[in-house]
């Protein structure tokens, strides 16, 4: 367990390749030892080593299922893969073992209220035309400018809104 720890500081300090080795290490001294697991899927997740970071986010959910984070990162791992019911049954579970950190609570919380809102449809699919229209735009600030003509007046500069946090 000593060793699985140390390889979790070095995750956090950035160190990701000893981290790995020490949690290799762990996991050969002791196959069950479930935080090594975990880690080992945390770089697996991070590095989109999608079905890897199941693969052993699962067994560390196996090993140890009163781990609320080894549900909220299995969650992270099937919402890359597009598994809505995966994400869901997992963000329920971790939930459920109410953990003390009410950020990641609300970030739980919201991540179920959009998977619940669409319904089982796939997330980012947009219908188009064949020939859809092409907006030119200037990126400035940080921010999306369009030209646009309204009710044949125009044109007028607007700030396009993608919706996401960051552009």
């Amino acid at each position: 367990e000593t060793t699985a720890l140390t390889g979790e500081l070095e995750y956090r300090e950035g160190n990701f390749s000893l981290a790995e080795t020490l949690y290799i290490q762990a996991r050969k001294a002791d196959a069950r030892n479930a935080r090594s697991v975990f880690g080992l899927g945390k770089l697996a997740l991070a590095q989109r080593r999608l079905r890897e970071a199941v693969r052993l986010l699962e067994e560390s959910v196996r090993l140890d299922p009163r781990k609320p984070e080894y549900f909220l990162y299995l969650s992270e791992a099937y919402g890359a893969l597009r598994n809505a019911s995966g994400q869901r049954r997992t963000l329920q579970k971790y939930l459920s073992l109410a953990p003390e950190d009410p950020d990641r609570v609300a970030e739980a919380r919201a991540s179920l209220n959009i998977i619940n809102a669409f319904q089982g449809k796939p997330a980012g699919v947009v219908k188009t035309t064949a020939d859809p229209a092409i907006v030119p735009f200037q990126k400035a600030l940080n921010l999306l400018f369009i030209q646009v003509r309204v009710n044949g007046q125009g044109p007028f500069t607007f700030v396009l809104d993608t919706g996401a946090s960051q552009t």
